[in-house]
């Protein structure tokens, strides 16, 4: 999964990867790793994502920007795809996922820290 823009709007692309590339530079021993993936297409004549506040379901059965399928590493989030029984087939209710031993805690300024 990652955001990119659509239509003059910001969305979640979701995909499958399917080929990791790293392309090397001599200078200094850089590299940049780029994820090439197929994008599942979520705008069409009917709705290809149902998100009822609960599940987010994408419709998997065709492909979109197939000629822009590459992205960097950093931008990708690992996300699970489960069949989804209530819509069938070609439909996978997608599932986030949070890295353990990683926590996102807002700091406040000001706020001294009262420790145990």
């Amino acid at each position: 999964m990652t955001e990119c823009e659509h239509d003059r709007k910001v969305i979640d692309f979701y995909g499958t990867l399917k080929e990791i590339i790293q392309l090397d530079y001599n200078l200094e021993d850089r590299s940049v790793v780029l994820f090439k993936c197929d994008w599942f297409k979520l705008d069409g004549k009917k709705t290809e994502l149902k998100n009822d506040g609960f599940f987010k379901s994408i419709h998997v059965g065709s492909l979109w920007y197939k000629d822009d399928s590459l992205i960097l590493a950093t931008q990708a989030s690992k996300v699970f795809y489960l069949p989804d029984t209530k819509y069938g087939k070609n439909w996978q209710v997608v599932q986030t996922f949070d890295h353990r031993h990683q926590f996102y805690i807002s700091e406040t300024e000001g706020v001294p820290f009262s420790g145990p």
